[in-house]
């Protein structure tokens, strides 16, 4: 009895030593179910993640597990399992587990773990137009090509660049969506737009900022981004033509409708356009060309005469073309319905050939040359041999002529100085200053409205200035966002139209005004 007696108390000592040795909340895994965080070592911010903790041996006493976190939070818990969402803001974190069993056993197990951001990629902001405030500014931006999206968000300062308080003007749920039209906009007001994208963790990232400047009201902007050099109207149709000097086209819009209708390809590159005075032909030129082109308005066929030399500049009379050409007969008479030269003459003065720049017929009477570094030389139209006057005005760049009764009316631009002249020739061709029409800066092409007398002045600072020609005075400006290049004007409809442009020079649309 006695040894039976010491060999269970033997088993007893054992026992007593083995479990006073052994820890049996010992944690043996911490499983992160999470395939992102195994490869890239952290956690996404608003993610969900499950955790689980295995201890080292399994035990059948109840083992509480109590679940806390100094960031983000749990979305449940059931006991050695947990449900995490993980805090937005990028950092470091923890996740500490108390581990606990009825003997009063305890031990704590810390996890760290970093978050960082899921930020989307940008897009990119590419363009912000606007043809016409009633038509609105329309955006458009590069696709997001993840997965992951949730949202774009638009953003619209008036202000150059977006500011602190930026308004939302259209929230995206669709990812394929790509533009959008903003018609809340104002005439003649800057606003600066950004493009937000959110994504599915709640992370955005912001395009590019564009600023833009709307039109005026009753202004409209069509879009051809090609370089184009001068522009006029049809007095009879409801025409507007406009020469596409990058694509080697003759551009017809239709005042009606204001869309370009119909493009006409050109055997040359048109750098000018000129109406016939009987309103039924075009005739256009190109530079260093020996050719001269001739459009039909009624059929918009064409016929292309040929010279011997390059033609310089042309200008149109009743029944004539007067051509300056290169060469020692430097002026051609070209009869426009027979479709011949009637003379090729010798353009002098005293004994020497005028190189001329710019001509310009005055009535059925005169012709106007510009010498080239020279003077400003007239000539009668049936006598060129010798000019019978050195009018002794400023280079020309654009001039015209109108006669009142016996007196012919000249306006001249030169493009150095910032005002156009108006003379009287008389009869007896005495020439005399009558009135200087001021512009803010150099002039770069004008228009004369006979009928309602009034003279329209585009100038390099983006500005037509429209005067009076009865009383001179000013009657007002219009201020465009663009650069202004050439104008014509349709004083039936009361509409002005320009050749326009923004930054780059040879990317040209054309401007409506109404008037």
């Amino acid at each position: 009895m006695k040894r039976s007696n010491q060999k269970l108390l033997i088993i007893l000592l054992v026992l007593i030593f083995i479990l006073g040795c052994r820890d049996p909340l010992v944690v043996g895994d911490f499983i992160v179910d999470s395939e992102f965080y195994h490869q890239r070592g952290y956690l996404i911010g608003n993610s969900r993640v499950k955790f689980k903790i295995e201890l080292a041996q399994n035990f059948s006493q109840n083992i509480r597990y109590q679940w806390t976190t100094n960031g983000g939070q749990f979305l449940s818990q059931d006991g050695n399992e947990a449900v995490y969402y993980s805090p937005q803001t990028p950092g470091d974190y923890n996740i500490n587990v108390v581990i606990s069993d009825k003997l009063g056993n305890q031990s704590t197990y810390n996890f760290p773990f970093s978050v960082k951001g899921a930020y989307p990629e940008r897009v990119v902001l590419k363009e912000i137009t606007t043809k016409s405030v009633e038509s609105g500014v329309k955006i458009e931006w590069s696709k997001y090509l993840e997965n992951d999206f949730y949202a774009y968000k638009i953003f619209r300062s008036r202000n150059t660049y977006i500011d602190d308080k930026p308004q939302v003007i259209a929230e995206i749920d669709s990812q394929g969506q790509h533009s959008y039209i903003d018609y809340e906009v104002d005439p003649s007001q800057v606003y600066t737009y950004q493009i937000m994208v959110i994504n599915r963790y709640g992370y955005f990232s912001l395009s590019n900022e564009k600023v833009l400047k709307t039109w005026q009201a009753g202004v409209k902007e069509i879009e051809t981004r090609n370089l184009l050099s001068d522009i006029l109207t049809d007095p009879i149709r409801p025409k507007v033509y406009v020469s596409d000097l990058s694509n080697n086209k003759l551009l017809v819009l239709d005042s009606n409708k204001e869309k370009i209708t119909k493009e006409i390809k050109l055997s040359i590159s048109p750098k000018k356009i000129f109406l016939s005075k009987d309103n039924n032909f075009l005739f256009l030129i190109s530079s260093k060309s020996k050719n001269l082109l001739q459009v039909n308005l009624n059929n918009y066929t064409k016929k292309s005469y040929f010279f011997n030399n390059q033609i310089k500049d042309i200008t149109i009379s009743d029944n004539y073309i007067y051509l300056n050409t290169e060469g020692a007969y430097n002026l051609t008479k070209f009869n426009i319905l027979t479709g011949k030269v009637e003379g090729k003459f010798k353009l002098r003065r005293r004994e020497e050939l005028v190189n001329g720049e710019d001509i310009k017929v005055i009535g059925d009477e005169y012709l106007v040359v510009d010498e080239i570094f020279g003077d400003v030389l007239l000539y009668e139209l049936n006598d060129f041999d010798q000019p019978i006057k050195n009018l002794a005005i400023d280079s020309i760049q654009s001039i015209v002529g109108l006669k009142v009764n016996d007196n012919y009316y000249l306006y001249n631009i030169n493009e150095y100085l910032d005002y156009v002249k108006e003379f009287v020739l008389k009869a007896n061709l005495d020439l005399k200053l009558k009135n200087t029409f001021i512009t803010q800066a150099y002039p770069k092409d004008f228009y004369i409205d006979e009928i309602e007398k009034l003279l329209f002045i585009i100038s390099d600072n983006k500005t037509i200035s429209i005067f009076s020609t009865e009383d001179y005075n000013l009657k007002y400006n219009i201020k465009f966002k663009n650069y202004l290049h050439h104008i014509a004007v349709d004083n039936k409809k009361k509409k002005i139209y320009l050749i326009t442009s923004s930054i780059k020079s040879t990317e040209n649309n054309i401007v409506v005004v109404n008037y």
